[in-house]
């Protein structure tokens, strides 16, 4: 008799022990085998991922550079790679840390770094650059600037002029020979700014630096930079009147203009700044015989123009 006829029969229900063993064993077994799967699973993926070149980078490619060498970049990627500073192989796709390797980038600024990681296609890093826009010059440096004063990269002229007085003794010649650098660093720097084709920002005050090198950028605020790419846009390139720098000094709300006849147009952040450029404009079409020994012209005070 079964154990459904008996159970008919009685009316009660009536538990096997041998069936519920029976149960029990399969569950275990199942176990069993769930755990010794799971367990060859991570003793293979162990060996694989660190004792085998299954996930080693096999290739970088890096994107979209101009002004930087592609191959400077490919050998601080290539020195990640090879550390050894990390418990986790570099070397290994999966380990490959972006954020140690956009710190290592950090000083070149760059606008934006993507990272994509392929077992197949390997590290492939696409960098978007920053575009220069205004030169920043202060002191002995050239600081190349983007549309939001962000320092795309910094260039040193020649040596510190200042430092070289503070050094030398009252020896007529070496004040002579200092003079003279300091002649040679000026017409280097016009050498390298005579075929420039951006805002030159000079910073003559040297009591108040222009440059954050901590945050890689200039402490110029927009309404300047806008006004000065403005002016330097509808001044023309006519050679006596177009604009050679941008002066900054101690002066608050003014915007100092130096052509390259070395006349000063003063000009006013706050004011309207298409009129103040139509007065300018048509002041030099109408006198620029005139206006050849002029020392300075300020357009700052509404309609009145004055000059000397």
């Amino acid at each position: 008799m079964n154990k459904n006829n008996l159970t008919k029969m009685t009316g009660k229900k009536i538990n096997n022990p041998f069936i519920k063993q029976s149960r029990s064993k399969k569950f275990k077994k199942k176990c069993f085998l769930c755990i010794f799967f799971v367990f060859l699973f991570l003793i293979l993926a162990i060996y694989s991922i660190f004792f085998t070149n299954l996930f080693e980078i096999k290739s970088i490619k890096v994107s979209d550079l101009k002004k930087v060498e592609k191959s400077e970049l490919e050998e601080i990627i290539k020195a990640q790679i090879e550390s050894r500073s990390s418990f986790f192989p570099q070397k290994n796709i999966l380990f490959f840390s972006e954020a140690n390797l956009l710190n290592q980038l950090s000083d070149y600024n760059f606008l934006e770094v993507d990272v994509k990681k392929s077992l197949i296609s390997g590290l492939k890093i696409t960098i978007t650059e920053r575009e220069t826009r205004y030169i920043l010059e202060e002191g002995d440096y050239f600081y190349y600037l983007d549309e939001s004063a962000n320092i795309v990269k910094e260039q040193k002229i020649c040596q510190n002029i200042e430092q070289d007085y503070a050094n030398t003794s009252s020896n007529t010649d070496e004040l002579l020979l200092t003079e003279e650098n300091n002649k040679n660093c000026i017409s280097l720097k016009d050498e390298i700014l005579k075929d420039n084709y951006y805002p030159v920002i000079e910073n003559i005050n040297k009591n108040n630096s222009r440059v954050d090198l901590d945050k890689k950028r200039a402490k110029i605020n927009q309404e300047y930079l806008n006004f000065a790419n403005k002016i330097f846009n509808d001044f023309g390139i006519e050679s006596d009147f177009r604009v050679k720098k941008f002066i900054i000094d101690e002066t608050r709300e003014t915007l100092k203009v130096k052509l390259y006849n070395n006349i000063l147009v003063f000009f006013n952040l706050k004011d309207d700044q298409d009129g103040q450029i139509k007065r300018f404009i048509l002041l030099r079409n109408e006198y620029r015989d005139r206006l050849k020994n002029v020392e300075y012209i300020d357009i700052r005070y509404g309609d009145k123009i004055y000059y000397r």
